[in-house]
């Protein structure tokens, strides 16, 4: 449990000081009653290990972490509140989902763990190789441009359906997913039409996107949001933007990134379920927001450009911001506020893409000029425009600039 504390939990800046190794030794104390103690042998380490977590998540969701000697004391009254208690429980549910695999996010764990699985098997080896091979390799490429200057959907579904090969089956849906991307983001919803085909066209951008999900864990996820927060349903977007922040855990892969200790323990644990490569993409591959088109970006950003790609965590905090502000949650507007500059600061999902790293300032700095707070904002764009020094970028602060 300090294990799980000390190196997964206070990794994170945000919870740093919200746990301590005596709240964990206090809830252990308490299981020890309720429990015989011949539970409390090596054989029972990995159900006690889970009980004495299932514990943890109560406290905090709850706010009670009796003393163990005075009772009457209430160690997390007015200790974890608000939204660093929905933060922590979201993290503590993640972690949970893992059950005992979540103490392998530990480095001191899991560098022992990998080097016994590389000594034991290399066929997880390989498979880690096949990963990265196949998201570098030139068919990946020439069928996603393919997809995207064709959108030759029905010809992919015929390959699907018409396929003897269950592996074949997995790469034509791959890249259906990815043509669907680019389909959705073709169609428009116009305003002017009866009411009866506005339905039909709704739903059939929705269904496009449904399909567009298929192809990694996130951005397909985040392209329904921006649609529903194009038709003004920003509760069901909030909902949408929750689950997929829940997604975006450190040990996900990025495509052309090589594989950390972390990812490539997640990608075992896949060949162990027996997944191929390419039906484990939708489970560990995290890919940007692409939008081709300008149909489904919101118009706060909107620009001249054919091609805008931004992070994923930074695109789903500007989107929980852009709901909230129009909901009149000043609060929430303001804790996705802070969470955007924290995912930029902490480069989360970002790395060193200049062009990644310019579009969340801009989605920062579109942010505070939303708000009315033009001084900050302008350091920002400033801060943009040294980084990549591109007219869409500039544009806003030449604006600001002529405002101030």
């Amino acid at each position: 449990m300090k294990i799980l504390l000390k190196d997964v939990i206070n990794t994170d800046s945000r919870f740093k000081d919200l746990l301590c190794s005596y709240y964990l030794k206090t809830i252990i104390f308490w299981l020890s009653e309720e429990l015989k103690p011949s539970v409390w042998t090596p054989d029972y380490l990995i159900p006690c290990f889970m009980r004495c977590f299932r514990r943890l998540i109560y406290c905090v969701q709850y706010q009670v972490c009796p003393h163990y000697f005075i009772p009457e004391n209430n160690m997390f009254e007015k200790k974890i509140e608000g939204f660093d208690r929905d933060n922590l429980i979201d993290k503590l549910r993640v972690l949970f989902s893992y059950v005992w695999r979540c103490i392998l996010f530990s480095e001191q764990i899991s560098n022992v763990s990998v080097l016994s699985c590389n000594v034991q098997s290399n066929q997880g080896y390989f498979y880690y190789e096949d990963i990265n091979k196949f998201l570098k390799s030139k068919i990946f490429f020439r069928v996603s441009a393919l997809g995207v200057e064709h959108n030759d959907v029905s010809r992919l579904v015929y390959n699907v359906i018409s396929c003897t090969s269950k592996t074949l089956k997995f790469i034509h849906a791959y890249f259906m997913s990815l043509v669907c991307r680019n389909k959705c983001q073709s169609m428009y919803i116009s305003s002017v039409i009866s009411n009866k085909n506005k339905y039909k066209q709704y739903h059939t951008s929705l269904g496009y996107l449904l399909m567009n999900i298929n192809h990694d864990t996130v951005s397909g996820w985040l392209m329904i949001v921006s649609f529903f927060y194009m038709q003004n349903q920003y509760t069901k977007s909030l909902m949408i933007i929750s689950y997929t922040l829940s997604k975006c855990t450190h040990e996900k892969l990025f495509r052309e990134k090589e594989l950390s200790v972390m990812q490539r323990l997640q990608v075992k644990l896949h060949l162990e379920q027996k997944q191929g490569v390419v039906h484990s993409l939708k489970s560990v591959l995290v890919h940007n927001v692409i939008f081709s088109i300008n149909t489904f970006i919101p118009m706060e950003l909107s620009t001249d450009e054919s091609h805008f790609e931004v992070a994923p965590v930074v695109y789903a905090h500007f989107l929980s911001f852009l709901c909230h502000y129009h909901l009149n949650n000043v609060r929430e507007c303001r804790n996705s506020l802070r969470d955007l500059r924290w995912t930029i600061t902490e480069d989360k999902f970002i790395g060193q893409d200049v062009t990644l790293k310019s579009t969340a300032y801009y989605c920062l700095g579109t942010a505070l000029q939303i708000i009315g707070d033009n001084k900050s904002a302008k350091q920002v764009f400033q801060e943009t425009a040294e980084l990549y020094p591109h007219p869409r970028l500039i544009r806003p602060l030449e604006k600001l600039l002529f405002v101030l």
